[in-house]
This record gives structure tokens, C-alpha cells and sequence, in this order.
């Protein structure tokens, strides 16, 4: 088992990373383990099948989504919005041309998407079905027209995980750093 130390790594290179690499050739050439310590989070895996001759070569070649969906499983890449102005911003991004549309269908009125607005900006909820708790009818109504009328269980308004981007751009720099171990080659 082999020990690197990555210091000087992350979105603001003040974030360091340890890692744990242990060959195993039992089922492929280029197979093994690989585990990685951060400061807040910690995540193993064992690649058992890969091509690659020696297993930092194949460490070196991987992607970050997919280490990332190896070693941290659990974390998802979208998670539900927390905030009013969370869902205002989703909205505005993804949904222009369904608010558009019910506009110009005479669904949603001016006035019923002021207080739609007015009513958004200034709420908190930890899931969706509290946020539905707080809407009115006319919200309710609002949000079936964006959303669809599963809004609620399927396609509600999501945002990026803070998680997942944090360990994505560690995992893009621990990348990095064994491609330089490799060499700089891939």
C-alpha cells in the first residue's frame, strides 16, 4: 500500500488530500483500491477490473464524476432547493418558456405571478413537501403549470449539491496530482 500526501489542492488551493493506494492484481492487471481522506469526508473503493498495467495509471485516466460516484455513492449531484428564492432562480433559469406559455394561454395572470413572487422570496423549507405546505391553491397551481403536475415528486425545482461540487473539484486536483505521479502521461 502506498501513501501520497496532496497538499495545496481545491477550489482555492488550500485544501490538501490524502490518499490510500493499494494494488491488487488478483482479477485484472491494473486493479486495487483506492482510498481518499479529505477534511471532511472520506470515501473507498476497489476496482477490480481495469485494463490499465498498474493502478495509478488508471487512477490517472478516470474522470472525477466517476471516481466521485465510486467512492462517494450516497452523494447525489442534485438535491431539492431549500429557499423561496431558491425556486424564483430555478424558475427563471429552466422554465421561461413554461411560464411564457401559460402567459400567453391566460393560465397565469400578471397579478397571480406577483403574489407567486411576493409569496416565494421570503420562505424556507427542508423539503419539497413543506414547500407545499406553504403555497396557496393559486402557488399550487403556478408550480403544476411549470412543473408538471407531479411537481411535488418527480420534477420539482433542484439545485447543485455543494457536497458534490466540493468533492468533484477535490477529486479533479487528486486526479491531477497522480497524473503528474504517472509522469503527466494518461
Amino acid at each position: 500500500m502506498e501513501k501520497f500526501i496532496f497538499n495545496k489542492i481545491g477550489e482555492y488551493k488550500s485544501d490538501w488530500a490524502i490518499t490510500y493506494v493499494d494494488p491488487n492484481n488478483t482479477y485484472s492487471a491494473g486493479g486495487g483500491r483506492l482510498t481518499v481522506v479529505l477534511s471532511s469526508y472520506s470515501g473507498s473503493a476497489f476496482f477490480s477490473h481495469v485494463g490499465d498495467p498498474t493502478f495509478i495509471e488508471f487512477v490517472a485516466q478516470c474522470d472525477a464524476p466517476y471516481l466521485l460516484k465510486k467512492l462517494f455513492p450516497k452523494v447525489e449531484k442534485w438535491v431539492d432547493v431549500e429557499e423561496g428564492v431558491e425556486v424564483i432562480e430555478y424558475i427563471a433559469i429552466n422554465k421561461l418558456s413554461e411560464l411564457k406559455e401559460g402567459r400567453s394561454s391566460g393560465e397565469i395572470s400578471k397579478k397571480d405571478l406577483r403574489n407567486f413572487y411576493e409569496h416565494l422570496k421570503d420562505i424556507e423549507f427542508e423539503c419539497i413537501s413543506s414547500l407545499f405546505d406553504q403555497l396557496t391553491f393559486k402557488d399550487r397551481t403556478i408550480m403544476c403549470e411549470l412543473f408538471g403536475e407531479d411537481w411535488l415528486w418527480e420534477s420539482g425545482p433542484t439545485k447543485i449539491n455543494t457536497v458534490y461540487k466540493y468533492l468533484e473539484t477535490m477529486l479533479a486536483d487528486v486526479i491531477s496530482e497522480f497524473k503528474k505521479l504517472n509522469g503527466g502521461q494518461v
